[in-house]
């Protein structure tokens, strides 16, 4: 990222040795840790160069690593079938459209990223890939892709070691050839107008370099939790407003009037979103579309955020290069519930410390960008601190949540809240963590009689 602190240039390169290739596209922007080492270098086992005509446009042809072709979709039975008949759009009749290039990292889940492939081939835009980046799965997942996808050529496999969603994605990126990438994870399914309606808005409106949308929270089993559920998972939205939180908004059927059934009066909204994404994440993953050129400004995802908060750094820095927008309606399934997601509770620790590691030199570096009044910021500076020093007390690491708390008092010091924690770490020996364990099972054991009783 130019002229961002702690961030340096990677040049391109392709190391062959054994069963590993290791690529990134042109310039790769890495952070560098604190001892001065790559904090983030992807490898990939294989790896397919870029392929263009003489007018340099990019094109699909060819799309499997190495001799393997993958493709051919599993047919749809019980959970697995797609609700939704494909709709008819302006992008059907075969026009020269643009690629959208669909990333989809995937780690141990043959069993659901049939699913989530089928929702892509049956999308009802016709210029498509699809690279599924496998990092370092150790199931069925390279023999399930082989067995159904053999035949199809929009389908790419590539494997790699074990890095993360972050290096997963970002090789999907050096592989991409699109136009526009769009982004999906494993156990994600869209509704078959998703690219159509996306890429449509961002046909109209060609200042736009990402677009998202709402979301359907399903359970494992499918079933629906919550028909909108992205206001709800981003509190951020909470923050603002509803009719301060974009600048512009216009319907979704005057830009796609043969989609009016599926949209209804449901709206485009646009603006430069970078001073509220401080506050914190407003875009899901699984929805986003990017435009190429944002993309390669933004370059890629920070690999050293491992286990959670890569996403929301990359949207925040995407936000700061220039106006992005929000197709205020469902157009994914997000999965819920699954024992391998990285929103589970034991990643909690990584969530808080990738969360102030991204906002903290953000608010530093680019201040003079962010319009939010200071108490905003200063608040959010605080919360995030208490949530970190929150999270390693229940470590029992009490003398970095003492080192955090008063950090955080230091952002904003009328917080009462803080008190009973602060007190609990402060204790000698180990007591105070000592008592609150203590406390908290003997509030189970009374929980417990009290629901024998009854």
């Amino acid at each position: 990222m130019p002229g961002a602190t702690g961030y340096r240039r990677v040049p391109f390169r392709v190391l062959v040795g054994g069963a590993a290739m290791t690529a990134i596209c042109g310039m790769l922007d890495v952070k560098a840790d604190q001892e001065g080492n790559e904090a983030y270098e992807p490898a990939a086992e294989r790896i397919r160069t870029d392929t263009r005509d003489g007018g340099g446009r990019r094109q699909p042809a060819a799309l499997f690593s190495t001799t393997e072709s993958i493709a051919g979709a599993a047919s749809d039975t019980g959970h697995d079938r797609l609700a939704e008949e494909p709709i008819r759009t302006r992008w059907s009749a075969g026009a020269n459209v643009p690629l959208v290039s669909v990333i989809v990292p995937t780690f141990n889940r043959a069993h659901l990223i049939g699913r989530t492939l089928r929702s892509v081939l049956a999308q009802s835009y016709p210029a498509l890939e699809v690279i599924v980046v496998d990092d370092g799965s150790t199931d069925d997942t390279r023999a399930t892709i082989a067995r159904d996808y053999a035949d199809d050529a929009r389908v790419r496999y590539v494997y790699k070691q074990n890095g993360g969603p972050a290096s997963a994605r970002n090789i999907g990126f050096a592989q991409s050839r699109g136009e526009y990438v769009a982004l999906l994870d494993s156990d994600d399914t869209w509704f078959p107008w998703k690219l159509a309606l996306q890429v449509g808005c961002m046909e109209r409106d060609r200042s736009l370099g990402m677009t998202w949308t709402d979301m359907v929270m399903v359970d494992a089993d499918g079933k629906i939790i919550d028909p909108a559920y992205l206001r709800h998972m981003y509190h951020a939205y909470r923050s603002f407003p509803e009719e301060q939180m974009f600048e512009r908004s216009l319907p979704l059927a005057d830009i796609a009037p043969e989609l009016a059934s599926v949209t209804g009066t449901a709206r485009l909204r646009t603006g430069c979103l970078f001073s509220k994404m401080i506050m914190g994440n407003l875009v899901h993953t699984s929805t986003v579309v990017l435009r190429r050129e944002r993309l390669d400004r933004v370059v890629g995802f920070n690999e050293s955020l491992r286990h959670s908060g890569e996403d929301y750094d990359f949207h925040l820095r995407t936000c700061r290069e220039g106006p992005v927008g929000l197709l205020d309606l469902p157009a994914i399934r997000y999965q819920q519930g699954l024992p391998d997601q990285l929103t589970a509770s034991r990643y909690r620790i990584h969530m808080a410390e990738n969360l102030l590691r991204t906002i903290e030199p953000v608010v530093r570096e680019n201040r003079a960008q962010i319009d939010l009044p200071e108490h905003m910021i200063r608040r959010k500076l605080a919360q995030t601190h208490a949530w970190v020093a929150s999270e390693r007390l229940e470590r029992g690491e009490s003398a970095l949540a003492i080192s955090h708390y008063l950090k955080s008092l230091g952002y904003w010091p009328w917080q009462p809240g803080l008190a009973k924690p602060l007190l609990i770490a402060s204790l000698p020996f180990g007591s105070g963590l000592l008592l609150r364990d203590r406390v908290r099972a003997l509030r189970e054991r009374l929980h417990g009689n009290a629901e024998g009783k009854s």
